[in-house]
């Protein structure tokens, strides 16, 4: 069982017995989610190097953030995805927030470098290359939103949505 200060399988097990008190670890199914929890805490630990941020601070300045974007304060949401941000670099929430709000202040470059990045990590994620497209479109690169519209399109087409 891989243990370490962050993550266990034990505890993935010990959360789920929490959250789903009839939930049966012996049905064939359960048994291969057991077993990817397990598979999942050995790639994260093997992963170097490993240095996570404060979920508590994370979530309550995404939800902050979240609540600012409803009442379109964007520089007051800008500020909590930032906090979000130098607890969890990588997250696409937070720079899909930021992305976003860039958007909205109409500071373009800054907004695509948030939704590039997002795609140099996850290249399919559809919400940041509609994005990325849009953007390429204001800043008049017509050929690089002809491409993401493109990889979009056959995206969706794959996806049995197109």
């Amino acid at each position: 069982m891989v243990t370490n200060k962050y993550f266990s399988t034990k505890r993935s097990v010990e959360i789920t017995d929490l959250l789903y008190p009839n939930f049966n670890w012996t049905k064939p199914a359960n048994i291969l989610i057991r077993a990817m929890i397990s598979l999942r805490d050995m790639l994260v630990q093997e992963s170097e190097p490993f240095m996570p941020g404060n979920r508590q601070v994370f979530s309550a300045a995404i939800n902050a953030a979240d609540r600012h974007r409803w009442d379109s304060q964007w520089r007051e949401a800008m500020l909590e995805y930032q906090k979000a941000l130098s607890e969890f670099p990588e997250d696409a929430t937070a720079r899909g927030g930021m992305g976003f709000c860039y958007m909205q202040t109409k500071q373009w470059q800054l907004a695509l470098n948030e939704y590039e990045y997002i795609l140099r990590h996850d290249p399919g994620n559809v919400i940041a290359l509609s994005k990325t497209a849009e953007l390429y479109g204001i800043l008049n690169r017509r050929d690089d939103a002809y491409g993401a519209y493109l990889h979009l399109a056959d995206l969706y087409s794959q996806a049995g949505q197109g």
